[in-house]
C-alpha cells in the first residue's frame, strides 16, 4: 500500500511540471504576435496609401476634363455671339440701305424667323465643332494623311512553281501583274490593265497564279489574289486570283 501511494504522488508532480511554460516558448509566442501585428499594420497602411493615390488621380482627371469642357463651351459661346453679331450687323446694314432708298430710318429688331435662322446656324457650328474635335482632339496634332499604298510590278510566275519571276518597283513592258502591299510581307495582286491583251493571246501567263472562270476573248474582271514574301525576297502566290472571261 505504501508503494502505491508514493507512485500516485510522484505522478501528480510530473503532471504539474508539464503544465509550466518554458520562458523561451513565451518569447516565441510574443514574437509571433508582434509579427502578426506588424503585418496587419503594413496591410492597412498600403490600403490607405492606395485609396489616397486613387483619390488624387481622380481629382486631377476631373479637373482636366472640366477645363477641356469649359474651353469647348467657351468656344461655342464665342461662335454664337459672333454669329448673332454678324447676323444683326448684316440685317442692320441691309435695313439701312433699304431705309436710305425709302428716305426713312428705323431701328432693326430681330423677328422669330431671324432667331430660328440663328439657332440653325448655332446647331450647325456645334456639329462642325464635334467633327473637328473627333478629328483633331489634341492641340497641334496634324490632320491624318491619306495612306499611300506601295505597289510592285511582276512578270508571270515560273512554270514549275507559284513564284513570280521578277518583281520590281517600276512598271515595264514585261509587267503582267500589279502587287499592292498589305504589309511588308504580304500583297494583293491583280492583272495589270496594260497586259490584258497580252494575256488573252497567251493564257499561259495565268498558270500557277490565277483560276480561270468562264470562257471568251475578253477579261471582264479580276478578283485579287494574295502573294507572300519569302525569306529570300521572292514573292510566292498563296491564294490565286480569279479571272473571269466573257
Amino acid at each position: 500500500m505504501v508503494f502505491v501511494s508514493i507512485t500516485t504522488i510522484s505522478c501528480g508532480k510530473i503532471s504539474r511540471k508539464d503544465k509550466v511554460t518554458h520562458p523561451s516558448e513565451q518569447l516565441k509566442q510574443k514574437s509571433r504576435k508582434s509579427e502578426s501585428g506588424n503585418n496587419h499594420f503594413l496591410l492597412w497602411s498600403a490600403l490607405i496609401i492606395s485609396l489616397f493615390a486613387n483619390a488624387g488621380y481622380t481629382y486631377v482627371l476631373y479637373n482636366k476634363t472640366k477645363e477641356r469642357t469649359e474651353s469647348r463651351l467657351q468656344r461655342l459661346r464665342n461662335n454664337v455671339d459672333k454669329l448673332e453679331n454678324d447676323f444683326i450687323l448684316e440685317k442692320s446694314q441691309q435695313h439701312a440701305r433699304e431705309t436710305t432708298r425709302n428716305g426713312s430710318s428705323t431701328r432693326y429688331t430681330l423677328i422669330d424667323g431671324d432667331i430660328n435662322l440663328i439657332v440653325d446656324r448655332v446647331l450647325e457650328c456645334i456639329n462642325i465643332d464635334k467633327t473637328h474635335e473627333n478629328t483633331y482632339d489634341d492641340v497641334g496634332k496634324n490632320p491624318p494623311q491619306p495612306k499611300t499604298i506601295k505597289k510592285l510590278y511582276a512578270e508571270a510566275a515560273n512554270k514549275d512553281n507559284e513564284f513570280f519571276r521578277k518583281v520590281t518597283e517600276y512598271q515595264s513592258e514585261d509587267t503582267i501583274y500589279v502587287l499592292s502591299l498589305i504589309d511588308d510581307n504580304r500583297a494583293e495582286f491583280v492583272i495589270c490593265d496594260s497586259a490584258k491583251s497580252t494575256i488573252i493571246g497567251c493564257e499561259d501567263y495565268l498558270r500557277n497564279v490565277c483560276d480561270i472562270i468562264g470562257s471568251g476573248r475578253n477579261i471582264e474582271n479580276c478578283e485579287p489574289g494574295i502573294a507572300q514574301k519569302t525569306s529570300d525576297g521572292s514573292w510566292k502566290v498563296i491564294e490565286k486570283a480569279n479571272v473571269k472571261f466573257v
